[in-house]
Order: structure tokens, then C-alpha cells, then sequence
């Protein structure tokens, strides 16, 4: 056997193989390569087409959202205004009746200062007068007015303005159902009800000026008026 001759062929052999190996892993590697390029220009332009889509739905939806709570912002102006009205004409009701309670006071205290006498009639202590009827009258019927325009659009508020607004109608509703229990006397110029019912009558007319400064600040919060700075 030729021994030169087989290390020769393989030798051969061998550097062919490898050759072909070599060719064949650059081409591969070559491929490799333009196909890896090709998916990332796919990805990266897939991604930009995302990206694009997804800021323009956000835009959209930005878009949507800023009209929806304009129209509710300026919906919620509206009804805080004609609220607002409907409180400072209950509040005028409630100074009404305050003041007509206010004279009857210093009309009892004159009064008193004329002397005693068994025909002498004391007007206005067992009855409520024309304009005194009137005023609690007006009173009641604001109250009324109020809590029916207030009741069907307390979503527009939020739960502390809610409970302004809730204890501001009950103390002017008080005001306005006992106010007769108030202003009548006796003979002897005494109250015919409990004097507890004084005590409260007199807290509700310190509160009610309170709970109206609190709404104050609450509706400019709701409407976004920001005090000026000092």
C-alpha cells in the first residue's frame, strides 16, 4: 500500500472539507446576518407602528376625556350658580324671620314697662302677626324650593359640600317650624314650649352664617377659584 499516496488524498480531502465547511459557515453567517438585520428593521418599524398607534389612541382618548369633564365642569358651574342663589335667598328668608323675632323681643320689652291692667291687651304674644306669618311662610316655602332643586343633583357635589348643604337646609327648616314656638309667651312672658328648644333655636342661628362661609369656600373649590394671594 501506497502510504504517501493515502496521507495524500487525505490530507487533500481534509483541506477541501474544510474549505467547503469554511464557504458553507460563511455563507450561513452571511445570511444569518442580512436575515438578523431584516427582523430588526421589521421590529423596530413593527415597534414605531405601535408606538404611533398606541400615542394616537392616547391623544384620542385624552381628547375625549378633556371634553366629557369640560362639559360636566361647566354643567357643575351651572348648577353651583343657580344653587348659590337659591342659598342666599334662603339665607335672606332666615334674616328675615331672625329680625321679625329681633322686634318682637324689644316689643315685649315695652310692654312691659306699661302699666299692669286687666283690660290691657298684650299684642303679639299669643298670636304671630301679618308680616311675622309672612316671613315664616317664605321661609318654609324656600326651604322647600331648595332641597327640591339640591336633592336631584347632589352627585355634582362632593360629601362635605353635601353636608353643608344638608345641615344648612335642616337648621333653616328648624327656624321655620318653631319659630311660632319661639315668639309666643304667656301672660307672664314665658316660653310655652321646653326651654330646650330655645337652646337649639339660639345654635341654630350662630351656625347657620358658619355652614354659608363653608359653602362659600367649597363651591370655589368645586369651580377651581383660588383665593388671591396675600
Amino acid at each position: 500500500m501506497d502510504w504517501q499516496s493515502v496521507v495524500q488524498n487525505l490530507v487533500t480531502s481534509g483541506l477541501l472539507i474544510s474549505a467547503v465547511a469554511f464557504v458553507a459557515k460563511s455563507a450561513i453567517s452571511q445570511w444569518m446576518a442580512r436575515n438578523i438585520e431584516g427582523f430588526k428593521a421589521a421590529l423596530i418599524a413593527e415597534n414605531t407602528r405601535s408606538v404611533e398607534e398606541l400615542r394616537s389612541k392616547l391623544q384620542m382618548e385624552a381628547q375625549r376625556q378633556q371634553i366629557m369633564f369640560g362639559s360636566l365642569h361647566a354643567r357643575r358651574a351651572e348648577v353651583i350658580a343657580e344653587l348659590y342663589e337659591k342659598l342666599n335667598a334662603l339665607d335672606r328668608a332666615v334674616q328675615v324671620v331672625l329680625t321679625q323675632q329681633w322686634f318682637r323681643g324689644i316689643r315685649e320689652e315695652t310692654d312691659r314697662l306699661l302699666p299692669p291692667g286687666p283690660s290691657r291687651i298684650r299684642p303679639g304674644y299669643e298670636e304671630l302677626g301679618p308680616s311675622e306669618q309672612k316671613g315664616v311662610d317664605d321661609l318654609r316655602r324656600l326651604v322647600s324650593d331648595f332641597y327640591q332643586f339640591y336633592g336631584g343633583l347632589r352627585i355634582y357635589f362632593t360629601p362635605e359640600a353635601c353636608d353643608l348643604l344638608d345641615r344648612f337646609g335642616t337648621l333653616s327648616s328648624f327656624l321655620a317650624s318653631s319659630y311660632d314656638s319661639i315668639a309666643l309667651k304667656d301672660r307672664e312672658g314665658k316660653l310655652y314650649v321646653n326651654p330646650k328648644v330655645k337652646e337649639v333655636w339660639d345654635g341654630a342661628v350662630s351656625t347657620i352664617p358658619q355652614l354659608k362661609i363653608l359653602l362659600e369656600k367649597e363651591f370655589r373649590n368645586l369651580l377651581g377659584v383660588m383665593p388671591t394671594p396675600q
